[in-house]
C-alpha cells in the first residue's frame, strides 16, 4: 500500500519485474479488480523506444493540451518544467536528437506536466549526470510534498537519492527477497 505523499523505491536486479510492476501501477498492464489507482497518473518509462522528431518544448505543449490544460497553463507548465529540469537550452531541439540523459529528463517532464496524483518513474536517472539526478530528486520531493504517491524504480548502477520512505525489493526468479524497510505480500493498493 502507498498513501498520498509516500515515496516508494522499487529495487531489484535486472529481470526481477520492476518495470512490469510500475507499468501495472500506471495502468498500462491489466491489474486485478482489487487495484485502486488515483485519478491522474504520470508515467516515465525507463527509456523511450523512438522519440519523435518534434522540438522538446512543442512536444511538452502538445502533451499538456492533450491532458486538458489550457493554452496559457500548458505554456507556463512546460516552461517551468524545462527550467526546473535544466532543459531550457534544449527546448528547441528535436527529441530524437537529445542525449540519453536529456531524453530521460524530458520523459520525467512529460510525466509531471499535469501534476499527477500518482507519479511512476522507471529508473529515471539512467544516463544522467549529477545535475540531472539532483534535479529529478528535487522533482520527486516536490511531487511528494503536494501529496502525490511516487513510485520510483532504482537500479544499483544508477543511484538516485530519495526522501526516506518505503523500499520494495524484488528478487530474481526463484530467489529470496532481500530485507527492506517494509515488505508486504499481495496486491498493490494506492490509498487516496
Amino acid at each position: 500500500e502507498a498513501a498520498p505523499g509516500d515515496v516508494v523505491a522499487v529495487e531489484g536486479p535486472n529481470g526481477s519485474g520492476k518495470s512490469t510492476l510500475l507499468a501495472a501501477a500506471a495502468g498500462l498492464l491489466p491489474a486485478d479488480h482489487a487495484s485502486v489507482r488515483p485519478g491522474s497518473v504520470g508515467y516515465s518509462p525507463e527509456r523511450a523506444g523512438v522519440l519523435p522528431r518534434v522540438p522538446l518544448q512543442r512536444w511538452l505543449l502538445g502533451l499538456a493540451r492533450t491532458a486538458g490544460l489550457g493554452r496559457d497553463e500548458s505554456a507556463r507548465r512546460a516552461g517551468d518544467l524545462l527550467a526546473r529540469l535544466g532543459l531550457v537550452h534544449a527546448s528547441a531541439m528535436s527529441l530524437h536528437a537529445l542525449s540519453r540523459g536529456n531524453a530521460q529528463r524530458a520523459l520525467v517532464a512529460q510525466a509531471l506536466l499535469a501534476d499527477p496524483d500518482l507519479l511512476v518513474l522507471d529508473e529515471p536517472s539512467g544516463g544522467m549526470d549529477a545535475d540531472g539526478v539532483s534535479r529529478v530528486a528535487a522533482e520527486i520531493r516536490r511531487a511528494a510534498g503536494r501529496r502525490a504517491v511516487v513510485l520510483v524504480a532504482r537500479h544499483p548502477t544508477a543511484p538516485l537519492p530519495l526522501p526516506s520512505g518505503v523500499t520494495w525489493r524484488l528478487c530474481e526468479r526463484g530467489g529470496h527477497p532481500a530485507a527492506g524497510r517494509r515488505r508486504r505480500a499481495g496486491r498493490l493498493r494506492l490509498a487516496g
